[in-house]
């Protein structure tokens, strides 16, 4: 799934949510902060061992998934770089049985004790705040996605996703399959397919085995219109860099 490196104690600049700290929060957390990698498809499931730790990812990208009998899986939210995995621990709530965090892209992440981030907080009230600030945040990501789920073509939810990813990633080019597309929207492959047929003939994008270029921010977000709404905007990203 993952692979721990040896530096127990790294620059944790990679993640925003850490950066923003004040630098008494920042001195707190170091060291105890261990610098992972995943690969893309690795997935944190709940239940099992490591879920007692809170992971902040750098530069990778998690798809929060809901898993539902018979196998079908549904995403509802992407974090990277703004932010965290399974801050619920900080209040001693677990991870939920029916969900999983499957890594869209491959990268690095920053681990910590649940535990001991959670005493952390109750002797440091900024560090505590910041994290209930990014909770809200992903709580307007989260309404956001159940609105395009219910009201957009699957064309258009693509596209939101895409620019989710897209604000996550440091270039153009999203390395992913037709496999993780179809687990995000909820969709079979073939819809995937046809879906990217949209967005390739309005020139918005470019899409390869495995691989797919965004050609136009701009237009991309047009093109997702409210589906990409306000509340989206709020994670550190790209803004309407085209």
């Amino acid at each position: 799934m993952f692979r721990t490196a040896e530096d127990r104690s790294p620059p944790p600049c990679g993640n925003h949510l850490l950066a923003s700290l004040f630098a008494p929060s920042l001195a707190s957390l170091r060291p105890h902060l261990i610098r992972q990698r995943i690969e893309q498809g690795g997935v944190i499931e709940s239940g099992a061992a490591g879920t007692d730790v809170v992971h902040f990812p750098e530069t990778a990208v998690f798809c929060l998934r809901a898993c539902v009998p018979g196998g079908k899986q549904q995403g509802f939210g992407l974090i990277g770089r703004e932010g965290a995995l399974n801050w619920g621990l900080v209040a001693g709530v677990p991870v939920p049985g029916s969900q999983e965090a499957v890594a869209v892209s491959a990268g690095t992440m920053l681990a910590i004790d649940g535990r001991v981030l959670r005493d952390l907080c109750l002797i440091d009230p900024s560090l505590t705040m910041r994290l209930v600030g990014f909770a809200f945040q992903f709580a307007c990501q989260l309404g956001a996605t159940l609105r395009s789920g219910m009201c957009d073509p699957v064309d258009v939810r693509l596209s939101r996703w895409l620019l989710l990813w897209h604000d996550r990633v440091d270039d153009g080019e999203l390395m992913l399959t037709h496999d993780l597309l179809a687990g995000m929207l909820g969709v079979r492959r073939a819809t995937v397919t046809d879906a990217l047929h949209v967005l390739e003939g309005e020139r918005l994008i470019t899409s390869t085995r495995g691989r797919i270029v965004v050609r136009s921010r701009s237009l991309l977000e047009a093109h997702a219109g409210i589906a990409y709404a306000v509340t989206d905007r709020v994670w550190p990203g790209r803004g309407g860099a085209t």
